[in-house]
C-alpha cells in the first residue's frame, strides 16, 4: 500500500519530530496516534507491526505509521538502536494506492495493495490489502500528478543520507526558536518530497530496462555505495563489470546524466555530510570513511560544493531533540 498526498499549494503541518537513541534492549511500545508518522531507521533494527503485518526497519529504510491503526514492537531491538522520527496529519483528499513494487526483503509480508487508487478512510482502508494482481499492477499511478507526493508504507532509500541530511535541519529548525511557524512544515514537507521521489525513480526503474546491461548497471551503481569507503576509479569498475571505460562512461551519462567521478564524489560527498551531522569524528576520519585519502583534497572539494568548510557545515545544524523512550 501507498498514500498518495496531494499538491494543497501549502506545506503539510509539523507536528513533532526527534531522533531516537539507545544503547539498551528496547522494544517499541503498543499504541495508536491520530497523526502519520514516518520513522528512518539510522542503526540497529527495529522490528515492528502496524495492524498484524510486520516490518524491520533497518538504516536506510523507513516506515510509515498510520493514524488509528494499532502498531507495536514484536522483539526487542538489540544493542544500539538509533531512528529519526516525524508527526504529521494527513492532508484532506490523501488517496490510497495500491503497492506496485515490493519495499524489500525486510517486509515480511510480501507485496500487498488495493485493486484502485481511492481516498484515505482510516484503518478501515487497509481491509483486504492482499487483492491485487502483481507487481507490475500499475493502476492509475501513470498518472500521478508531477506535484504529489507518493509515500509507500515500507520502503529502502536507495539515497538515505539525503533525508537524513534533511531531518538534521529540521530538528534544528524545531528547537532553534525560528520567528516564522511554517520553517517546521516546510523542512517536513521536502523530507516527503525527497522520499517520493527516491521512492518513484526506483519504481520507475524497475519498470523500464529489464535488459542485461539495466540489470548490470543496477548492480553497479549498488556495488559503488557499498565501496564508496575505498578507492576505486573509473577502469578498475568497469574492468569488474565488463565494460569499456568509454561505454561505461556514456551509460552513466545515459542513465543518471552525470559523469561517472561527479557521481561517485557526489555520494562521497552525501556520506560526509551525514557524517558531519550525525557523528563527532574528526574531518580527517569523515574524508578516510567516504574514500578520500587526501584530507585537504576532501576539504577542497567540500567547500566547492558546499560553499562552506566542513566543520562550518557541521556547526550549521547542531539543535536537536533526542529520546530514548
Amino acid at each position: 500500500m501507498s498514500l498518495l498526498i496531494p499538491n494543497k499549494e501549502a506545506p503539510i503541518a509539523h507536528l513533532s519530530c526527534g531522533l531516537f537513541q539507545t544503547e539498551e534492549d528496547w522494544r517499541h511500545m503498543s499504541r495508536v496516534i491520530d497523526s502519520a508518522e514516518i520513522i528512518l531507521g539510522l542503526k540497529g533494527i527495529v522490528h515492528l507491526e502496524q495492524d498484524g503485518r510486520t516490518f524491520d526497519v533497518e538504516p536506510g529504510t523507513f516506515l510509515l505509521l498510520l493514524p488509528g491503526l494499532l502498531h507495536r514492537g514484536v522483539t526487542d531491538s538489540t544493542g544500539e538502536t538509533s531512528f529519526y522520527w516525524m508527526h504529521f496529519p494527513l492532508p484532506e483528499g490523501t488517496r490510497v494506492l495500491p503497492s506496485v513494487m515490493p519495499s524489500g526483503p525486510h517486509d515480511r509480508n510480501g507485496p500487498n495493495g488495493r485493486n484502485s487508487p481511492h481516498e484515505w478512510n482510516g484503518p478501515n482502508d487497509l481491509n483486504g490489502l492482499n487483492d491485487r494482481n502483481g507487481p507490475n499492477d500499475l493502476n492509475g499511478l501513470q498518472e500521478i500528478p508531477n506535484d504529489s507526493i507518493v509515500l509507500p508504507e515500507h520502503f529502502r532509500l536507495p539515497f538515505p543520507e539525503k533525508p537524513g541530511i534533511l531531518f538534521r535541519q529540521l530538528l534544528h529548525t524545531a528547537n532553534a526558536g525560528y520567528r516564522n511557524p511554517h520553517a517546521c512544515d516546510y523542512l517536513l514537507t521536502l523530507i516527503l518530497i525527497e522520499m517520493s521521489q527516491q521512492y518513484l525513480e526506483a519504481l520507475q526503474t524497475a519498470q523500464s530496462g529489464i535488459g542485461r546491461h539495466s540489470r548490470m548497471f543496477s548492480e553497479m551503481v549498488e556495488w559503488i555505495r557499498v565501496h564508496l569507503t575505498e578507492p576505486f576509479t573509473l577502469g578498475e569498475v568497469a574492468r569488474r563489470f565488463g565494460f569499456s571505460e568509454d561505454y561505461l562512461t556514456r551509460l552513466f551519462k545515459r542513465q543518471l546524466g552525470t559523469g561517472f567521478v561527479r557521481y561517485v564524489n557526489g555520494q562521497r560527498l552525501s556520506r560526509a555530510r551525514n557524517l558531519l551531522s550525525q557523528t563527532w569524528f574528526g574531518i580527517k576520519e569523515i574524508a578516510w570513511q567516504c574514500g578520500f585519502p587526501d584530507e585537504k583534497y576532501f576539504m577542497r572539494l567540500f567547500r566547492d560544493e558546499e560553499g562552506m568548510t566542513p566543520t562550518a557545515y557541521r556547526n550549521a545544524y547542531h539543535r536537536t531533540h533526542v529520546n530514548n523512550v
